[in-house]
Parts: C-alpha cells; structure tokens; sequence
C-alpha cells in the first residue's frame, strides 16, 4: 500500500498523509468467515450506561481472523487484501493449496511486494530474520543439503 500525500489547499490538510486503498478488495467479505458483531453502547450487563459518549456508528460484521496458523508445509496463496472495519490492519484471505479451507490472516502493508529469494542465495541470516518465511519444497531441500 502506498501513501498518499496532499497538497495543503486548507489548514487541515497541512502535512496529511493517508494511505492508498485503491488496491484493496471492492467487493464483500467472505460470507463463510462472517458473523454479526452485536453493538455494546457503552452499556454493561444490567444495561446502565458506564462508558459514556459511545454508540451509533455503522453496522459491521465480524470477520474471523485465524491468528493461531497451525498449518505448516501446506502451499497457499493471497487471493485478495480487505479492509476490515474492526481493526486498524487490513487483513487478506489466504486461500490454502489442495484443501477448500479458507482464512484470513494479518496483511502486513506491503504484501502486494513480497522479497523473493533465489534459492542459491538463501542463507541462515535471510531465514531468520523474517517472521514468516514461504518456501518451495525444492527449496527446503536444497537447503538442508547445504546445511548439512
């Protein structure tokens, strides 16, 4: 995602910086990832107001984030990056190889621009520092014949 920086025409627009969501998914969620997500109001459970100057909004649904991601030597793919109301990250729905299972995990920002690296430069170093690391098959093998 890119960042969009404005002129200052007003007083307001002075240094705003937003960011670019033109490459985020137009449509609608994932129905099978959805559920209703009841509204609170700043109410407790007796129904009294205890946190005062909440309500009103837009009507939201919950999307289920897989946060646990417990698959691993399964080959999935990034179908799309969405918006999701419920929190400040965007999130994308990862779509796993040979199985129909769908989840949506946390998008980091730059997930259009994913390094690659070429199996032949790949080192101990490159591995560890990244959180998330995606390799092929051949790759895993070629390096632990390396490393051996």
């Amino acid at each position: 995602m890119a960042l969009k920086q404005y002129k200052s025409i007003t007083p307001g627009q002075r240094g705003l910086v937003l960011v670019d969501r033109s490459e985020l998914w137009k449509g609608g969620p994932e129905k099978s990832l959805t559920e209703g997500l009841t509204k609170k109001g700043g109410r407790n459970n007796t129904g009294r107001i205890t946190a005062r100057r909440r309500g009103g909004g837009h009507k939201r649904l919950y999307r289920q984030v897989d946060f646990k991601r417990q698959k691993y030597d399964v080959p999935a793919t990034v179908e799309r990056i969405e918006y999701d109301p419920n929190r400040t990250a965007f999130i994308a729905l990862i779509v796993d190889g040979t199985e129909i299972d769908r989840n949506f995990q946390l998008a980091a920002r730059n997930i259009a621009g994913i390094d690659v690296l070429p199996q032949q430069g790949a080192n101990v170093f490159d591995i560890l520092r990244r959180d998330t690391l995606v390799l092929t098959k051949r790759a895993v093998e070629q390096l632990q014949e390396r490393l051996r």
